[in-house]
């Protein structure tokens, strides 16, 4: 019961970081990306859930599920690193036009 307290308190959520990474899509293809991978992302962890799972859990026993479990982690662990990145270089960029501003100013 630990594990699983444990486990719920560190859930890979990316709902206060979801206006940052709109931020980053262009902007006049903003919605259709966003739903378009919103919805790709939901059919294809539909079709995984109802059908994968079954034969890993047959197969694997409870330790199948760590087959599922480990690209998502990995996953978002590049997004976040990726969008992290691209956060430095804004406020490096951003850090440098304003001394540049201050300096013809």
């Amino acid at each position: 019961m630990l594990i699983q307290i444990l486990l719920s308190l560190s859930l890979l959520v990316e709902f206060p970081a979801t206006p940052i990474f709109y931020k980053h899509f262009p902007v006049f293809q903003r919605f259709t990306t966003t739903c378009f991978s919103y919805a790709a992302s939901r059919a294809l962890m539909y079709i995984i859930s109802s059908f994968g799972v079954i034969y890993l859990i047959k197969y694997f026993g409870n330790l199948g599920l760590l087959f599922l479990l480990f690209p998502i982690v990995i996953g978002y662990g590049l997004g976040l690193f990726y969008f992290v990145k691209i956060e430095g270089k804004k406020e490096k960029g951003s850090g440098n036009e304003a001394s540049l501003a201050a300096k013809i100013g």
